[in-house]
């Protein structure tokens, strides 16, 4: 996937190429968590209402045009499983 940074062949190049790699990749998960957290902070959610879905009940509806990827809403709740439903 990524082409040696060393031309050497020695283990110790290698170690030290793997390390490297792994702390960019460490590098990079830390930057992408702080821009996802900073999201959440800001509460820059798209705008929305509450709005009549018919005989399902109620649903939310978008008020404003959205882009690709754009973070809509935050779900705040447990998460339950099936099987965990099932067994009350």
């Amino acid at each position: 996937m990524w082409g040696p940074l060393f031309k050497s062949t020695g283990s110790t190049a290698y170690l030290l190429q793997i390390i490297i790699s792994l702390l960019i990749i460490v590098f990079f998960c830390l930057i992408l968590v702080y821009f996802v957290i900073l999201q959440f902070q800001k509460h820059n959610y798209a705008k929305m209402t509450w709005d009549r879905c018919g005989k399902k009940g109620f649903g939310l509806r978008l008020e404003e045009d959205i882009s690709r990827g754009q973070f809509l809403i935050e779900y705040v709740g447990e998460v339950t499983f099936n099987f965990m439903y099932a067994a009350g």
